[in-house]
Formats: structure tokens, C-alpha cells, sequence
């Protein structure tokens, strides 16, 4: 979406992250900084009780155009 968009994960100014369960936090944490790399844009959990079609994550996010 982000290339669609014009941008990239270089370009990415915050993410926030829904999670259903919090024992996947840690999870979520080693792939976020797999993923983003050297790059920490502004971030927020946000835990939930429950998210649409049973997902166990939802991540929202803002970006600058390349």
C-alpha cells in the first residue's frame, strides 16, 4: 500500500498497533523492529478486546510521500 501510495517503510511517521492479546506483544515487538529496522517512526499499542474477523493484529499507519 505504502508503494501504491507513492512511499515506503523509510517514510513511515507513526504506526499504531491494536492488539487482542497481549501475550503477543513480545511477538510483535521483534517483528516491528525486523521489519522497520534502524527506522523508529512514533509508535502506540493500543490493546484490545477484540478486533473485525478475528484478527489478533491491526496496525495503522501514517507515512510522508517518497
Amino acid at each position: 500500500m505504502l508503494k501504491a501510495a507513492g512511499s515506503d517503510l523509510d517514510h513511515v511517521l507513526s504506526m499504531t498497533i491494536y492488539v487482542s492479546d497481549m501475550e503477543l506483544w513480545d511477538a510483535v515487538n521483534r517483528k516491528y523492529a525486523e521489519v522497520m529496522g534502524e527506522h523508529r517512526p512514533a509508535r502506540d499499542i493500543v490493546p484490545v478486546t477484540e478486533l473485525h474477523f478475528g484478527t489478533k493484529i491491526e496496525i495503522q499507519s501514517i507515512a510522508a510521500k517518497a
